[in-house]
């Protein structure tokens, strides 16, 4: 159901997510800030393993960093956009990266990101992020 449609009295479903990112303290934040908010999250420390974990069980949501050791964030959403597997293509994607330079932003959502926080991350931009794919009804989020 699109939250245009939603009940207000009814609260938004959680969201299953995926935060790729080779930083350890990165991963904690994420885990953190979605698992506070209700939300089921899983950590990768790379885009392959991200990509598998996908696979295996696709997420309402990835959150990805962009430079990972094995596997970067460009290759993990080229890789989910450009699947077989219409599971996969239907995952929202926010990309979360250091790297805010207009080129940067533009790359990845030309890669299909749905949207782009740079880090530090703060809770009240990423919760943001979220419920603005969640108002657009973007893939399987609404």
């Amino acid at each position: 159901m699109r939250q245009a449609e939603q009940d207000p009295s009814e609260p938004e479903r959680p969201l299953d997510i995926i935060a790729a990112d080779d930083m350890r303290v990165q991963r904690y934040l994420m885990r953190a800030f979605l698992s506070s908010a209700g939300h089921r999250i899983r950590t990768a420390n790379d885009g392959r393993t991200a990509f598998r974990m996908a696979v295996q069980s696709p997420p309402d949501l990835l959150i990805t960093d962009l430079e990972m050791p094995g596997g970067g964030g460009f290759d993990l959403i080229y890789a989910i956009r450009n699947s077989c597997d219409e599971r996969l293509c239907r995952i929202s994607i926010i990309v979360c990266s250091s790297r805010s330079e207009i080129y940067t932003l533009n790359t990845a959502l030309d890669y299909g990101a749905n949207s782009f926080v740079t880090k530090p991350v703060h809770r009240n931009e990423l919760y943001l992020a979220i419920n603005n794919l969640r108002s657009l009804g973007t893939r399987d989020m609404g």
